[in-house]
């Protein structure tokens, strides 16, 4: 097996989920058994949409603001419903 094999799957198992490391490494593997890295970049691609289809999770903080798309909402002082402009 040359480096650049070896590096790749090492490289897919940073991103796959470690819960997923005793299934992915041995197909990782045979894969590279097979063929070169590319292939297992590919096999490594094909488990991580697998074992996460909807990608990382998002990270918590502070959601962006788009001046474009933001609404003012104001109270009435007589009461009744609120007003606002988009």
């Amino acid at each position: 097996m040359s480096e650049d094999t070896i590096d790749t799957i090492i490289t897919a198992l940073d991103v796959i989920p470690a819960e997923h490391h005793d299934t992915a490494e041995p197909q990782l593997v045979a894969m590279a058994q097979q063929g070169g890295p590319d292939q297992v970049r590919e096999v490594g691609e094909r488990i991580l949409g697998h074992v996460r289809p909807d990608g990382p999770a998002p990270e918590d903080g502070e959601p962006a603001r788009d001046p474009e798309r933001s609404c003012l909402l104001r109270k009435k002082r007589r009461g009744g419903g609120a007003r606002g402009r988009c």
